[in-house]
């Protein structure tokens, strides 16, 4: 079962330079610093974007990409070009 109490809303203000301001409650929960870098990703459809922390983003995109060629026996790299590894 999904329990909603780690969930966290709020809104932010957009300021003229483009910059948001991560509430202080959840920078302390996320345990994000001053300069930390982040991703930002955003859909085809542009309703909306996500802030994700790099390291655990990075260590998910590798993990996705060693269960990708565990299923499909090639690199993603090959799927995106059409090129086959196997001859």
């Amino acid at each position: 079962m999904f329990d909603h109490s780690d969930l966290y809303f709020t809104t932010v203000t957009v300021g003229k330079k483009g910059q948001i301001i991560i509430p202080a409650k959840l920078r302390k929960e996320l345990s994000i610093a001053s300069d930390e870098q982040l991703v930002v990703l955003s859909g085809p459809h542009h309703e909306g974007f996500a802030v994700l922390k790099i390291q655990p983003f990075i260590e998910k995109q590798e993990k996705f990409k060693e269960l990708t060629e565990q299923i499909f026996g090639r690199s993603m790299d090959s799927v995106k070009t059409g090129k086959n590894k196997e001859k």
